[in-house]
């Protein structure tokens, strides 16, 4: 890891070999600070407490690991970590603006914006550091200024006095002696304004007047000021000229929200040599009020030097040098040329402007760079919607407000930026207005549709007046019209976004506006090959838009525009006529994507086309409606036939299933073709991944299986004679005929990942048929032609992790589970991921690790629920309501259990899983009778293939419960079923519930032995025992049947 760098005084940055480290919050920050500066070792509990002190124990110390461990990932090798003790040890190439000698280079407080939101010790720890850094800048300030007056250094002691001043402005010594350097520089005017505002600063905060000493200093300096001091401005001396005061900036009376990063970004630039600076944005961006954050933040390195310059009425660029000297309240009177008079003024002290609003001026860019030219130690910031296009230029594109955030505590989370401002403004027409749950949703979709653009925040905000956030959320994505303003004291051109966009409009010729209008056809960005062959645009003319602001080019080179823009420019290009042959142009592009990606998805490359299919899903999108839309229902088939594998390899199988279900009902008659079959098939195969198929879709299957046949398309007869095997409940001779059919066809076609998936099927289908040692074999010999190929097959990895789970070897299960969510992750298939961690969660709680299985249970149905995949959150569900009953906590198993019928909706949860849980929980109250109805109403039925551990965890616990009505020979035959069931038949428990279990059924053993007799009874047990799996089960259903109907007559 290379040199940190760490800037604690002001808006707090990291920096790591010169480039910023993203990603730290403000309790981040605030710990970060804490380690450094309080420094040796730390306890954890200490820690814990300080900085959440308001929280349980546990909670604290869960929030503390949660800090530490992103600390961790961002300074991996200074955070050490010994039991319960911690400790940041900085390497010797790393600096501390706050643990160097001499002055900082900011003047501003330690920490600046970060606060802890509430009284208590780390507060108070806050306050006193930011006492005792700004006593430490003060006093390092004097004796720099002190030791360069003694150089005979005036104008750099001037800086430093100036700077100490600044801190405590009723210091008197301070005041003092930034006086005596002015008059020795001859400039009166410091003089006596630094007398002023050190008389105010005293008023203001001790209610006292400057001391006699100061006074006669005043006047003694006054009577004894230089002779050069009047006279006009532009006759002054260089010495005089060098400490001329740039006027104030224009006071900043809204509140400015967020943008650190981008002014910590900016400074870094500066700092780094940039001497031109052009904000680029489009209008309403925040450009303007950002330069101005920025030029106030450089007011401690350039004292009196950062002018603010107002470009918007200004229409001749040859005028831009009296624009300038007039904002710096220069005389422009003469007849001289007043570019020199710029320069001298400018070119005698490091000196910052900033030209607001320039892209109107684009011919007075060789004033800017005559300026740069000459002045050597001059800045220039420049705001424009067009980049300046000068050699030397640095370009930073502005967007809108961040709108989202990383919250430290999930259950209070933090507003963003754009969030932030909104609430601001809204406050201002209804002071009422609060964000809470009711509101959060409504601000946090308004500020998607100005997308995060301050200047539409604070529009839009306007209208709460007289609209609901609702009704506002509807009608602005509706109509941009209604991002307008009659406030009196907005620009005209400001006064709606309509109006910010039609200046930029008028300012393109018409071949960028028609190419403009035609983009907008896309949605989520696009490339510029895709810009060429939908709409016919270059990669000059994208270039040239970008240049305009009303483009903007990520660094993956993709390009989009601000939510805004498109909603502009779609009216134009439905105004244009051209609409409908764009749409047509863009499903045609986006079909034949899908083509040739489609054979890449089973491939080596296969990550490197998913991150490329991933940018496109909302083009995707817009294709699919427009071929709906304009009936074109066999090349809708073939589209949706060809994405069909994208989507269940990012695990968007529920919408990919969906699309699918849809194309093919509206298809009639498209009935027949191949595009047709396809997409029956494929169908099934993203069922055969997720749940159960109806009746309607193994008829789908069939026909789309011989509709292949009968075209010939060999790839996807391949996949779904596969999926066809997979759908047969039980192993037979006609499920391994089809995958040894699959297995040719992928041989033909010489598909290594199709021969993989084959020999993954053969697998399942032996461990369905309760061949372990053959599903294993298969298993194995998957992963092995994977990694022989380089594929990534990670199906294998979950499957035999399964595999292991069933036979009770959890500890073997859990690195193929950890592995393949890591595959999964990598892969962006967060419903597969979901699964994977359900499957995972089994064997924690087989190894009785039931905290950890609870996590990855709660992790695994935040995720399920938020990629939309009902059947994987249920399933978390009811493994969170088993993991209830284990630890005998039946109330919260009632409500989860309740909650995943909730989640299952419309789909459905197998009777045996709700009888089984209710039995056990009936169990656990005392309540045997029902507890035995319930596990008898399971055992009565078929063992489905879908409910396994329920049926075999119903026959575990009834042979628990006292069975006194039943007769000793047929407990024994029950009892000595159990191993053949068992390895048929799987079901995971707790090491706590299967020691219950294996003590009640020792006691119904004791009973059926002592009134058998030891040879009766073992030889009832093993002539059960010596039946095969499919008998064994008759004999537990006729017996569950027959105590069924006893039961249920009493």
């Amino acid at each position: 890891m290379g040199a940190l760098s760490i800037t604690l005084l002001g808006p707090p940055q990291l920096w790591l070999d010169r480039q910023p480290l993203a990603g730290t919050s403000r309790k981040l920050t605030l710990l970060l600070g804490y380690l450094l500066l309080e420094s040796g070792q730390h306890a954890r509990e200490d820690l814990a407490g300080l900085f959440w002190p308001d929280s349980e124990p546990e909670v604290a110390r869960s929030a503390l690991r949660t800090l530490l461990s992103q600390l961790r990932r961002l300074l991996p090798d200074r955070l050490h970590g010994e039991g319960p003790l911690v400790k940041l040890q900085l390497q010797p190439e790393d600096t501390v603006d706050v643990l160097q000698d001499g002055p900082a280079v900011s003047d501003l407080p330690f920490l600046h914006g970060v606060e802890v939101g509430e009284e208590g010790e780390l507060t108070d720890w806050l306050r006193a550091m930011r006492t005792h850094l700004q006593v430490q800048q003060r006093t390092h300030l004097q004796q720099a200024t002190k030791r360069s007056e003694a150089q005979g250094k005036p104008a750099e002691a001037l800086n430093l006095a100036e700077r100490w001043f600044n801190l405590d402005r009723t210091d008197e010594d301070a005041t003092q002696t930034l006086m005596t350097l002015a008059h020795r520089l001859g400039d009166t005017a410091q003089i006596q304004g630094t007398y002023e505002r050190h008389r105010h600063a005293l008023a203001q905060q001790v209610d006292a007047q400057p001391s006699v000493r100061t006074q006669t200093l005043l006047t003694q300096l006054q009577v004894e000021r230089s002779p050069d001091a009047a006279g006009p401005e532009r006759s002054a001396s260089p010495e005089r000229r060098a400490f001329y005061r740039f006027p104030a900036l224009p006071v900043r009376i809204r509140s400015f929200v967020g943008r650190q990063t981008e002014l910590t970004q900016m400074h870094r630039l500066l700092d780094d040599g940039a001497r031109l600076l052009t904000l680029l944005g489009m209008g309403g961006i925040g450009k303007t009020r950002l330069a101005l954050e920025l030029a106030a933040s450089l007011g401690g390195q350039y004292p009196d030097r950062v002018a603010f310059v107002p470009l918007e009425g200004l229409q001749d660029p040859r005028e831009l040098p009296r624009a300038i000297l007039t904002t710096l309240g220069q005389d422009v009177s003469g007849t001289g040329d007043l570019l020199q008079q710029l320069i001298q003024l400018v070119n005698v002290r490091p000196s910052v402007l900033v030209l607001d609003n320039f892209e109107h001026l684009m011919e007075g860019v060789d004033t800017v760079e005559a300026l740069l030219t000459a002045c050597p130690e001059l800045r220039v910031i420049v705001t424009s919607r067009e980049a300046l296009n000068l050699q030397h230029e640095h370009r930073f594109s502005v967007l809108g407000l961040q709108q989202t955030v990383q919250a430290e505590d999930p259950e209070a989370p933090l507003p963003s930026e754009a969030v932030q401002l909104w609430v601001q403004r809204a406050r201002q027409v209804r002071p009422d207005f609060q964000l809470n749950d009711a509101t959060r949703s409504h601000v946090e979709q308004l500020c998607r549709l100005v997308g995060g653009a301050p200047l539409g925040i604070e529009l839009a905000a306007a209208w709460l007046k007289v609209l609901t956030l609702e009704d506002l959320a509807h009608d602005l994505s509706l109509d941009l019209d209604l991002a307008a303003s009659t406030a009196r004291d907005v620009p005209a051109r400001q006064q709606s976004l309509r109006t910010v966009f039609e200046y930029s409009w008028r300012r393109l010729t018409l071949q960028e506006q028609r190419a403009l209008a035609g983009l907008s056809v896309f949605r989520g960005g696009f490339t510029r090959e895709a810009a060429r062959e939908v709409v016919g645009v270059s990669i000059q003319r994208l270039s040239r838009l970008v240049d305009t602001s009303l483009l903007q080019m990520d660094p993956s080179g993709r390009f989009d525009r601000h939510p805004l823009v498109y909603q502009y420019t779609q009216e134009k290009l439905e105004a244009s006529g051209d609409a409908e042959h764009f749409r047509t142009r863009h499903a045609t592009y986006f079909v034949q994507l899908a083509a040739e990606s489609h054979p890449h998805l089973t491939a080596p490359s296969e990550d490197r086309w998913l991150d490329m299919l991933d940018q496109e899903q909302q083009n995707f999108s817009v294709a699919l409606e427009h071929l709906k839309r304009s009936g074109e229902r066999q090349t809708l088939l073939g589209f949706c036939a060809d994405l069909a594998q994208f989507w269940a390899n990012r695990g968007h199988d529920v919408f990919g299933r969906s699309q699918l279900q849809a194309a093919i009902r509206t298809a009639e008659d498209a009935t027949g073709t191949l595009e047709y079959a396809r997409a029956q098939c494929l169908l099934c195969v993203s069922i055969a991944d997720g749940w159960i198929p109806t009746a309607v879709e193994r008829t789908w299957l069939r026909e789309g299986i011989e509709g292949c046949r009968r075209w010939g398309d060999q790839r996807t007869l391949a996949v779904a004679l596969r999926t066809q095997a997979y759908f047969l409940e039980t192993p037979t001779e006609e499920a391994h005929l089809m995958v040894q059919e699959a297995r040719q066809l992928y041989e033909g076609l010489d598909d290594q990942a199709g021969i993989i998936s084959v020999v993954n099927m053969q697998g399942l289908i032996a461990m369905r048929g309760g061949q372990s040692l053959s599903a294993q074999w298969y298993f194995e010999q998957c992963l092995s032609l994977a990694e022989r190929h380089q594929i990534p097959y990670v199906a294998a990895q979950v499957n035999l992790g399964g595999l292991h789970v069933q036979q009770h070897a959890y500890l073997q299960a859990v690195p193929l589970f950890e592995a393949s969510m890591r595959a999964f992750q990598r892969k962006k298939n967060w419903a597969a991921l979901g699964r994977a961690m359900n499957m995972l969660s089994s064997a924690h709680f087989g190894l009785g690790q039931l905290d950890e299985a609870k996590r990855l249970l709660h992790e695994s149905l935040s995720i399920s629920r938020s990629v939309g995949q009902r059947e994987s959150a249920t399933a978390a569900l009811l493994n969170l309501t088993s993991l209830a009953i284990s630890e005998h906590q039946l109330n919260a198993a009632e409500e989860l259990l309740q909650e995943a019928h909730q989640e299952a909706g419309a789909g459905w949860i197998w009777p045996e899983v709700t009888l089984t849980f209710r039995g056990m929980m009936e169990q656990q109250r005392g309540d045997l009778l029902r507890a035995r109805r319930s596990y008898l109403q399971v055992l009565s039925q078929p063992c489905s293939p879908y409910a396994t551990p329920s049926w075999m965890t119903a026959l575990e616990a009834y042979l628990t419960l006292p069975l006194d009505t039943v007769a000793p020979e047929e407990l024994a035959r029950l009892l000595g079923s159990l191993p053949t069931a068992r390895a048929a038949l799987f079901a995971v428990f707790t090491p706590r519930y299967r020691a219950e279990l294996a003590a009640g059924q020792a006691s119904t053993a004791r009973r059926a032995h002592e009134a058998l007799g030891n040879e009766r009874f073992e030889l009832l047990m093993r002539s059960s025992g010596a039946l095969p799996f499919p008998e064994v089960q008759d004999v537990i259903q006729r017996h569950a049947m027959t105590q069924l109907t006893l039961v249920e007559s009493d």
